[in-house]
């Protein structure tokens, strides 16, 4: 695959046997479709090699990387899928994914930013405090707009405000408001 216009893979390396029964859709490749193969592709060197065993497909790759692909009982196009394959992929391992569900990790930076599979659920602590703050303490039991605590809140925000404040109970009627029943004891 290329990379900033440069192509990853360099070589190719066909490892074979004349007589095998296993090599007999990589021997078929070899003579029917590796020329048009290369032509196709002129930024990949190819060689083939003859050696007892089982066929094997060796990529190099520009940053040293081998990746190596069993060509064990395939046909002609199957062989031609996975040189295809070592073609289209980069020189590296495969990505691992994170368990935080932040998609794969990669250390080059993406020029759209990194793809998040849930929502932004959290607000900044900012907002949180500038909230709680409009909150006067004594206050008597008071309705707020749940669309409005959730809006500028988020969610989780939202929630961790509910139970910051200490309710023990809280009424959603009709998301319309909430009643907040505060803790602290009248004087």
């Amino acid at each position: 695959m290329a990379r900033r216009g440069v192509w990853e893979l360099e070589k190719i390396t066909l490892y074979y046997c004349l007589k095998g029964g296993s090599s007999q859709g990589t021997r078929g490749f070899v003579e029917e479709r590796l020329a048009a193969f290369a032509r196709e592709n002129p930024q990949i060197q190819f060689e083939t090699v003859i050696e007892e065993g089982h066929p094997e497909a060796v990529g190099l790759y520009r940053n040293g990387y081998k990746r190596t692909l069993s060509l064990r009982n395939l046909e002609p196009i199957e062989v031609h899928d996975h040189l295809l394959y070592l073609r289209n992929t980069w020189g590296e391992p495969e990505q691992k994914h994170s368990k935080i569900s932040y998609g794969v990790i990669s250390n080059t930076p993406s020029v759209q930013g990194y793809w998040r599979t849930e929502p932004d659920l959290e607000a900044p602590s900012s907002v949180r405090r500038s909230y709680l703050g409009r909150i006067p303490p004594g206050v008597p039991p008071q309705y707020h707009s749940y669309e409005q605590v959730q809006r500028e809140l988020g969610l989780a925000g939202a929630t961790e405000l509910l139970q910051n404040l200490g309710c023990s109970r809280w009424v959603v009627s009709g998301m319309t408001g909430v009643k907040v029943k505060s803790r602290r004891k009248k004087n």
